[in-house]
């Protein structure tokens, strides 16, 4: 009987050192940086000898689907944490063969957690096609209906070849708190889609940006309809990355664009970008206080006064837009790998006497001086000190001509032909006002401007008709004004 009690004891000493040693439960994060982790380990120390193409091995071992395909009784990783080749091969010393570099202790730790984490897996590239493929993916697998509202971002181009795993964690972090930031309650942290981690999901109607017509068309100051654009719409204007269509998702991504129904066909945001677009330094960025706006604009609409006209109250104050309405999206300054159309592009605020200003007072007299390089054409906005955006008509036409200054003035019926500022509009005794120049070498057409619905304090933007990356180029002429 004593014989039986120790062997019961020790069966059971050994199951809990078994349960003990169990794998630990881990976050999607850390699962998916033991993935990325995992592959640059092998890359550095395999990858030169089993590569795509190679002549030495057949194996490829950036192909997460060969490492876990049963090529031989053993695999070389297995999904259900069993044994695995790699693993063998570094404990014998058989691979890396001899007079290779051999991975550290930590770096054969870290395939250890991965073996018994059963093998998550990694791309073949942490690239724009492989981020969208994946994203496809996922969108194909989502209910039609659902689809106009699924947004992703992606944190993948953070992942350089050769390296381990850069700061995900946070990044994902400072996303979560932009998101806060943006909305009016803490919002449920974006789905992961992939066991890298490294493209998310974000369902808009959980953040209240899906609401579609918030926003109205306006031609020559008056309400011209309901123009189709949601929250999100607005960062989408800002983005100033955006992948090109092509390739041989080409088609399947035009389709999975058309289903999402955005107003820019953007597949995927960088999600450090759009964190940083929220929150800037801990601070709300006017963006963000204009989405948190456009959230309350929608609840109020569905609560509409007995009148049937919108309450008064969508914001007490004025939201700490940005300076100047961005452009960066469809006109930057400077567009990668391509040469500006006017690299001496300038727009002035001049005197009468044609000299430089940088200041005004209401009722003064002032005009804009246009240099270029070359021949082209251009449209001119200006943007209000409280907000408010329009297209300027200008007397002598839209083209200017390459070294000759174009000096512009205002579309009158009458003298004199300068600019006059009435009043501000602000309310207050100064503010900035700004002239926003189009240019292009060819013609140019005149930018859609659109308002939110709030009643007070509405959203302005310019939605600019799409052309060729790095055919239009913008200057910005910033005046400060004073009341006389």
């Amino acid at each position: 009987m004593k014989i039986v009690l120790v062997l019961a004891a020790g069966i059971a000493a050994l199951l809990v050192d078994r349960t003990s040693a169990a794998e630990p439960e881990r976050t999607r994060r850390q699962t998916g940086d033991l993935a990325i982790q995992s592959r640059a380990i092998l890359g550095k120390y395999c990858g030169e000898c089993h590569k795509d193409g190679s002549t030495r091995s057949a194996l490829a071992v950036l192909d997460h689907k060969q490492l876990v395909g049963l090529q031989s009784p053993i695999p070389f990783a297995a999904k259900t944490g069993a044994r695995s080749q790699i693993l063998e091969f570094l404990d014998d010393g058989s691979m890396p063969p001899a007079g290779h570099p051999r991975p550290t202790d930590a770096e054969i730790a870290v395939l250890k957690q991965w073996i018994a984490a059963k093998a998550p897996s990694f791309p073949k590239a942490f690239d724009t096609a492989t981020t969208q493929r994946t994203l496809l993916d996922d969108l194909e697998q989502i209910e039609e209906k659902n689809r106009p509202f699924m947004r992703y971002l992606s944190i993948a181009h953070l992942v350089a070849e050769g390296t381990g795993t850069p700061a995900l964690k946070a990044v994902e972090f400072n996303l979560q708190r932009a998101l806060a930031a943006a909305t009016e309650a803490n919002p449920a942290p974006p789905v992961p889609i992939d066991d890298s981690a490294t493209l998310f999901r974000l369902d808009i109607r959980t953040l209240g940006w899906h609401a579609p017509d918030l926003f109205e068309k306006v031609v020559d100051g008056n309400e011209a309809g309901v123009f189709p654009m949601n929250a999100f719409d607005l960062i989408l204007l800002e983005y100033p990355d955006a992948a090109p269509i092509a390739g041989s998702d080409a088609a399947r991504l035009t389709r999975a664009l058309g289903d999402m129904k955005q107003l820019r066909p953007i597949p995927y945001l960088k999600a450090d970008w759009f964190a940083d677009a929220l929150l800037n330094k801990g601070v709300h960025t006017p963006l963000a206080e204009e989405l948190k706006s456009l959230i309350r604009l929608a609840e109020k609409k569905t609560k509409p006064r007995p009148d049937g006209k919108l309450n008064e109250d969508f914001a007490s104050r004025p939201s700490l837009r940005s300076a100047v309405p961005p452009l960066g999206a469809f006109y930057p300054k400077h567009v990668a790998a391509q040469a500006p159309p006017f690299p001496k592009l300038t727009l002035e605020v001049i005197d009468p006497k044609g000299d430089a200003i940088a200041l005004v007072e209401t009722e003064e007299a002032f005009r804009l001086k246009l240099t270029a390089d070359a021949d082209g054409h251009f449209v001119l906005l200006m943007r209000w000190s409280n907000g408010e955006l329009g297209v300027q008509k200008v007397e002598g036409g839209y083209k200017f001509k390459a070294d000759k200054a174009r000096i512009l003035s205002p579309q009158k019926k009458e003298a004199p032909f300068a600019f006059q500022i009435s009043g501000l509009l602000n309310g207050k005794d100064k503010g900035n006002e700004y002239f926003i120049l189009l240019a292009s070498p060819g013609e140019i057409a005149a930018p859609t401007i659109v308002r939110s619905a709030h009643a007070k304090f509405p959203i302005w933007r310019f939605l600019p008709e799409p052309v060729e990356p790095g055919a239009v180029q913008r200057a910005v002429a910033e005046i400060a004004v004073v009341k006389k």
